[in-house]
């Protein structure tokens, strides 16, 4: 029988690890059915937080919300539900958008973006109401539970994803806690019934589906078509034939594809000749022509290029691919079955880290067709897959090669064929081999001009490609500019957003902007240290969970401080100020490249302990002026509204990258400390 909480300490506590593991949920869930928004995740965190923001501000609204919780979920359940099957238009390479067949429904992006951030933005004011509402007379004993039920939420999210929970296991958990925060005075049958059926509509949407931490994956079977058999997995025609599942299937991704996993032996080609097609349109190390003792697959997937280093005498393979469970579907169903190879080994993580302890000596190095599907965090435009494709990376698998080694380079878009090309001659310091007139493989490396089939194509540097490095990681994107997807959808955002605010509250409702400019600065400091983390520890799901909670147990530490030593409320917030702009001019000094390939702990003391300090003086500010506030609601509100302003500023990083970001922390916290002396 489900209680009601009608203590405020504890419904303040049971509200904010709701909020955060919903809003955990829904980044999770929602872009595997809309599959546009894994590349605006950081749009569904930033609407989660417009809304949480509103919220508080309606926290001396006399009607009650909280009755609307379950319905604001069931919200985003019907427009994720409504949306699953239109094709959403954009541009096809800032945003890598493609889609399989003839598309019946096509919308264009804004109006997605709009429907979706202002429906989040909905089912999230509840949530501000009732914590808002549960502020007592201690303002930061209340705001400690708040940071501690947030960081339970992350940890129960982490939870059910190392265990690949189903989505509907994630809502079976977290409905019936949002019914302990409705009034009693409500049919709890009726909350039940909701809560009942959109488990149910979840599951029915799910059914055949594998959840990794990063993607929603599903197994089809691999098609072809008989008139045209080049390999192509889109647009196929009325005609086509599927091969059987154990020659070959279609792994997709958030309902698009992702990867074929192909039997390309001799037996399989034998008895399928379109097989020969797609394996004479590939080039793997097979097309080297010489022995190979080790090798290296970074993105090796559900196997292909395994099973082809195996099949051309590999004497042992290493593959590191970040998604456990495609490594797990390739290992129990890949026809060829190279991971049960005992001369391959398996390993998941990220490929920057792996590359800091790989041992030298590698006669082929692997970059397959990596393509992650998805942001690297909400906090970020960076894809998963960013810091993979930059200069600095393709010189750590440089120094991984043997005397005569090759690094096989695969991007599958033509279009950044010239960026490619020199990221690799200013790695390497020579010109990079490419196979026949192919623009998506290029080899490169002391022995790239060994083999059959190969020419060089020698030409003077283009100064005018943009490379991408560790500092502007963002590989799709044409040029040091905000693409105007981003750009659009940002100025809906904020519209809507300033529209709300005047609506809701009028224009006398003016934000504390000493709040707002640290939330604005802190949401900053919290992409810097995703991006530093990252590179640093790897991109992997718990290395972010690791991120997000120990800001919040920073954030946390800084009210434990505030609250047992009375000396740091006689600190002149000149010296905090002074502490919080040393330890962001640390992070800027900080060689985080150049510290990724040390021990663990040294990267823990220096990477972690650096990305750490600014927290902490941050929250110790925050904690400072929190503690004094007459209206911790409003006060909070406009802390979370300026995350939003924060959210978009961070897409400033596209032009200047990402160390730039730093650089905005400290006008943005000097601004707050003008308005604090205010």
């Amino acid at each position: 029988m489900v209680q009601h909480v009608s203590n405020p300490r504890v419904r303040l506590f049971v509200a904010s690890f709701l909020l955060l593991y919903f809003e955990l949920v829904m980044i999770r869930w929602i872009p595997g059915h809309v599959r546009v928004l894994a590349y605006f995740t950081n749009f569904v965190l930033i609407a989660c937080f417009f809304g949480m923001g509103l919220g508080l501000m309606l926290s001396r609204l006399k009607r009650d919300l909280s009755p609307f919780l379950v319905g604001g979920i069931a919200l985003l359940v019907v427009l994720a539900t409504a949306f699953k099957s239109l094709w959403v238009g954009g541009d096809a390479i800032a945003i890598f958008l493609e889609y399989e067949g003839q598309a019946k429904n096509y919308i264009a992006l804004a109006p997605v973006l709009a429907v979706f951030y202002m429906g989040i933005a909905v089912a999230f004011v509840p949530f501000g109401q009732v914590i808002g509402r549960a502020f007592q007379g201690n303002a930061l004993t209340d705001y400690s539970l708040n940071l501690f039920g947030s960081l339970i939420g992350i940890v129960v999210f982490s939870i059910c994803s190392f265990l690949s929970l189903p989505p509907w296991c994630w809502f079976l958990l977290g409905l019936p806690l949002l019914l302990t925060l409705v009034p009693p005075r409500l049919p709890l049958r009726i909350g039940t019934m909701i809560s009942a059926l959109l488990v149910l509509v979840v599951w029915n949407l799910d059914r055949g589906t594998i959840w990794s931490p990063y993607h929603k994956l599903e197994i089809v079977p691999a098609k072809y078509d008989p008139t045209n058999p080049d390999y192509h997995p889109y647009n196929l025609g009325s005609d086509a034939k599927e091969l059987p599942l154990e020659v070959a299937f279609n792994l997709r991704v958030n309902d698009d594809f992702y990867q074929n996993a192909v039997d390309l032996s001799d037996e399989a080609v034998a008895r399928y000749p379109v097989l020969r097609l797609w394996r004479d349109a590939s080039f793997t190390v097979c097309n080297l022509h010489r022995p190979l003792d080790r090798v290296l697959i970074v993105g090796g997937g559900s196997g292909n290029d395994a099973a082809a280093a195996l099949r051309c005498g590999a004497k042992h393979v290493d593959v590191v691919d970040i998604d456990p469970k495609i490594v797990e579907i390739g290992r129990a169903l890949h026809p060829e079955h190279p991971y049960s190879n005992p001369a391959v080994h398996v390993t998941i993580d990220d490929a920057r880290h792996f590359f800091h302890g790989a041992t030298p000596g590698y006669d082929a190095v692997v970059f397959a067709f990596l393509d992650s599907h998805r942001l690297l965090s909400t906090f970020s435009s960076l894809r998963l897959d960013s810091y993979v494709f930059t200069v600095e990376s393709f010189e750590e698998a440089r120094r991984l090669l043997s005397p005569s080694g090759v690094q096989i380079t695969a991007f599958a878009l033509a279009e950044f064929h010239t960026r490619f090309y020199e990221m690799l001659r200013a790695a390497y310091g020579e010109e990079p081999s490419i196979p026949g007139d192919s623009e998506i493989y290029y080899l490169s490396g002391p022995g790239a001009q060994i083999g059959t089939g190969l020419s060089v194509h020698p030409r003077p540097v283009d100064g005018t490609a943009v490379l991408a490095t560790d500092d502007w990681p963002f590989i799709y994107a044409y040029a040091r500019s905000i693409p105007f997807q981003y750009l659009s959808a940002l100025a809906m955002m904020l519209g809507i957003s300033f529209l709300a605010v005047r609506w809701i509250a009028g224009s006398s409702a003016i934000p504390d902007w000493h709040f707002f400019f640290l939330g604005a600065a802190f949401l900053l400091l919290e992409t810097h240290n995703v991006t530093a983390t990252a590179l640093a520890f790897g991109s992997t799901w718990y290395v972010n969970s690791v991120v997000f909670a120990s800001i919040l147990a920073m954030s946390l530490l800084s009210n434990f401080l505030m609250a047992k030593f009375r000396m740091m409320e006689k600190l002149p917030v000149v010296l905090i100020y002074g502490g919080l702009l040393a330890a962001l001019a640390l992070n800027w000094f900080l060689p985080v490249g150049l510290l990724a390939g040390t021990s663990f702990p040294m990267r823990f003391l220096t990477v972690g302990g650096t990305s750490a300090l600014p927290v902490l003086f941050a929250g110790i500010i925050f904690a400072r002026s929190f503690k004094t506030t007459t209206n911790p609601a409003h006060a909070l509100s406009s802390n979370i509204l300026g995350s939003v302003a924060g959210g978009a500023i961070e897409y400033v990083s596209l032009i200047t990258g990402l160390k730039f970001l730093i650089l905005i922390m400290v006008v943005l916290y000097g601004a707050s400390a003008v308005w604090a002396r205010r």
